[in-house]
């Protein structure tokens, strides 16, 4: 046996020094283990003996997203690495109110009492409502082949006197009013009936003496 110079006493056949004061720093005797990194970090310690290092896909090898400090942690993962996911946040735009179009007020109507369009109404509103086949007409006579397709005649609503007129149009076909023939304005009375082709109008006024939109 020899006694170092602390005191201690160790087998000199087994040990080249004492094994029980190493040098600060120094690795014990018999074992190794990693240098320090540069930098002073702490040095790497080595797992005590019979443990086992993580099966590959644990998650202390895995890299996840940082959160903010002050940001609480997620209920549930997000993803494969159990952190948080990044949206992308849109400004909103609103669309602005398109401005209701103006509406003329309805100042009257034309009811087609005879004729293929029978029972059917047709609303008048101020100034010039022409009449015919066509679609783009303001009283469209649907179905009435003897009725011109555009113009055959026009009822004008003047606002100021607040009457009705019945003009023939520019067509080759004839008007009738309450069964005569007309080939020049005449101003209309409630109930009057407007005669073109098979069709019968009657004239049913809203806007009068009596009522007045304004």
């Amino acid at each position: 046996m020899t006694q170092c110079k602390s005191g201690h006493f160790y087998d000199e056949t087994k040990f080249s020094a004492c094994p029980y004061c190493p040098a600060l720093g120094a690795a014990p005797v018999g074992r190794t283990v990693p240098a320090a990194p540069a930098g002073g970090a702490m040095p790497f310690t080595a797992p005590p003996p019979g443990a086992t290092a993580p099966p590959p896909g644990a998650d202390s090898n895995k890299t996840v997203p940082m959160r903010p400090l002050d940001a609480p942690p997620p209920s549930a993962p997000a993803g494969p690495a159990g952190g948080q996911k990044t949206v992308v946040a849109y400004p909103s735009f609103s669309a602005p109110a398109e401005a209701a179009a103006p509406v003329s007020p309805v100042v009257g109507w034309l009811v087609c009492t005879g004729g293929p369009s029978r029972g059917r109404d047709y609303r008048l509103h101020v100034a010039r409502n022409f009449i015919g086949r066509e679609k783009s007409m303001d009283v469209c006579v649907e179905g009435d082949q003897e009725v011109s397709r555009e113009r055959h005649a026009e009822v004008i609503f003047e606002p100021q006197a607040k009457t009705f007129w019945l003009k023939p149009g520019d067509s080759s076909g004839l008007v009738y009013l309450n069964g005569a023939v007309q080939f020049s304005p005449v101003q209309l009375k409630p109930r009057d009936v407007i005669s073109l082709g098979q069709t019968k109008l009657m004239l049913v006024p809203l806007v009068g003496q009596d009522f007045d939109w304004n």
